[in-house]
């Protein structure tokens, strides 16, 4: 018995006295790809067998990359870990070194009028003639395909200039949603980010959705508000005089409950994190 425990012992100071990076989780790799993928939110550029599974979240996902973007899908099979993707975004999260944020890439669809799409394409270096704005104009307001780099903190970065764009496609089936997404390599490794990302190696990518947006929150307040003021209306109205006073009756609604109701209903928040390595050209 004593040999036994000794060999265990043996075991467990051998694996510790492993380097780190050999206990790591082994990098996933990213795909060559010498045809830039077409990003509408479809599967036929990426074949059953390269997806992984995470499990925890029913999601399957994988990467291919060039010399310029790096692309990814995410399919999700049990729409229930949706939680509010479609109104929180997803984000992508960038480290070099560990499972812990840098910075990143969020992205979400956006509603700007026409005006407002329009100073966004010159911005992003679109020459558009008086006839063409004159055309969007004809259409007050567009969803888009939006993307923000993010600092650790979720404060949004100014845009690298000359930088292509991150967009996403996603394509919402009877029992899947399908989202694919182009990430500049540029972006992955801008030199002015601490610490800076070598394209040759590994590096860790955390992906976050789902929650309560800043909208949502406010929605929230104001809705948990107005109830707790019907609520004290329908107390007030059901109560009475004696001993009955200041008592709220079967039917009435206590202010407290609206909220408690609320942040039961409340989204939940999901992420999970990997190690990636892009592909070298073949």
């Amino acid at each position: 018995m004593k040999l036994r425990c000794a060999g265990v012992l043996i075991l467990i100071a051998v694996v510790l006295a492993l380097p780190l990076k050999a206990r790591e989780k082994t990098p996933l790799e990213s795909v060559w790809t010498s045809v830039p993928i077409q990003i509408d939110g479809q599967l036929n550029e990426w074949p059953e067998k390269a997806l992984q599974l995470n499990k925890d979240f029913e999601v399957r996902y994988a990467f291919k990359n060039d010399a310029n973007f790096l692309y990814c899908v995410f399919v999700f099979d049990n729409l229930r870990y949706l939680s509010s993707l479609e109104q929180s975004g997803m984000t992508f999260w960038i480290n070099p070194e560990k499972e812990h944020r840098t910075y990143g890439f969020r992205f979400y669809q956006k509603q700007l009028s026409a005006d407002q799409l329009i100073e966004l394409m010159e911005k992003n270096g679109t020459i558009l003639t008086e006839q063409k704005k004159a055309e969007f104009k004809l259409k007050p307001r567009y969803l888009i395909y939006a993307c923000d780099v993010l600092d650790k903190k979720g404060n949004i970065l100014p845009r690298q200039p000359g930088t292509a764009n991150s967009t996403y496609r996603a394509a919402r089936l009877q029992k899947q949603m399908i989202l694919e997404y182009i990430i500049p390599l540029a972006l992955l490794t801008d030199p002015n980010q601490k610490p800076a990302l070598d394209p040759g190696q590994p590096f860790h990518l955390g992906f976050e959705w789902g929650g309560m947006t800043e909208e949502m929150r406010k929605q929230m307040a104001a809705n948990v508000g107005a109830d707790n003021v019907r609520a004290n209306s329908r107390a007030a109205d059901m109560t009475t005089g004696g001993e009955e006073s200041g008592v709220l009756r079967e039917g009435g609604l206590a202010p407290s409950a609206s909220l408690a109701d609320g942040m039961r209903r409340m989204p939940k928040k999901y992420d999970f994190w990997i190690a990636l390595k892009l592909a070298e050209k073949k």
